[in-house]
């Protein structure tokens, strides 16, 4: 379900600009509100709607949107030693680390989106010099965030 409004501009000048950023970005669930204040410059047609466009595509970053996509779950069985180097490793590439286990070993959840699968078993086989391996479990879903406007 859409709808959109003008609200007492010109017809197309103020709602489907902004519906217009909605489709092409594929947004979903979403609604953006402009309130634009008239400081007695008349920007016309074209000055309307490229203002609605930049405010919604403005709003749509702001917003923190993310999009779901498909991810895989792996398991990583650590000996202590390399532990806290790999998970930071680990953390600055944006994969995720769930709960940690401690026993004789420390076994962790990495989720990754399922394009990355074998980038991250890559990653691990490398940074661990071939100490640990990823062993895919299971699949996820995750959030990515929207950065591309």
């Amino acid at each position: 379900m859409q709808k959109y409004s003008d609200d007492g501009e010109p017809a197309g000048t103020a709602g489907m600009p902004i519906l217009n950023v909605l489709e092409k970005k594929e947004i979903s669930n979403a609604v953006i509100t402009v309130t634009r204040y008239f400081g007695g410059i008349l920007l016309g047609k074209g000055g309307l709607t490229k203002a609605y466009s930049q405010a919604s595509v403005q709003a749509a970053m702001n917003a923190g949107l993310t999009r779901t996509e498909k991810g895989s779950v792996f398991s990583l069985d650590m000996p202590y030693d390399m532990a806290d180097k790999l998970l930071y490793d680990i953390a600055q590439t944006g994969w995720n680390t769930g709960q940690k286990t401690y026993g004789s070993s420390v076994v962790c959840e990495v989720t990754c989106t399922e394009e990355d699968d074998d980038k991250l078993k890559a990653f691990i086989t490398d940074k661990s010099r071939g100490r640990v391996q990823a062993l895919r479990t299971g699949d996820t879903e995750i959030r990515v965030k929207l950065t591309d406007f």
